[in-house]
């Protein structure tokens, strides 16, 4: 994998539906991330673990440079949930569905999710 991504882990279905409700007044992003993963035959994600700088540094250059679509839902709030987010490591996953990238990322303990961005996938165009 690359840079400080490492993946062991994995969090179920409902468990991961259950979080995203949490999100969806806060995220707009949140209730397509529900409609994808409910549309997912997986009962089961696997988790990427990366370093929470990591992953500052990369969306901090994305949204500057506009390489993250001003259509992709839940980008206008990521970097604010990003620096209220205190640990070292985060768990990130990404489901393909209905045209779209969605991105999740949750606490590492995965108690919570952070943030999630969703958008059309570039590859379609």
């Amino acid at each position: 994998m690359r840079g400080g991504m490492h993946s062991d882990r994995t969090i179920s279905k409902a468990a991961l539906l259950t979080l995203l409700a949490q999100m969806h007044s806060a995220n707009k992003a949140a209730p397509l991330a529900t409609s994808a993963v409910s549309s997912s035959p997986s009962e089961a994600f696997a988790l990427s673990m990366l370093r929470t700088a990591e992953l500052v540094e990369i969306y901090t250059r994305r949204l500057s440079r506009r390489q993250v679509p001003a259509s992709a839902f839940g980008a206008e709030n990521f970097l604010t949930e990003l620096a209220e987010y205190p640990e070292v490591e985060i768990a990130m996953l990404s489901i393909e569905a209905d045209q779209r990238i969605t991105t999740v990322w949750l606490a590492a303990d995965l108690g919570r999710v952070v943030g999630c961005i969703s958008g059309a996938d570039a590859r379609l165009s």
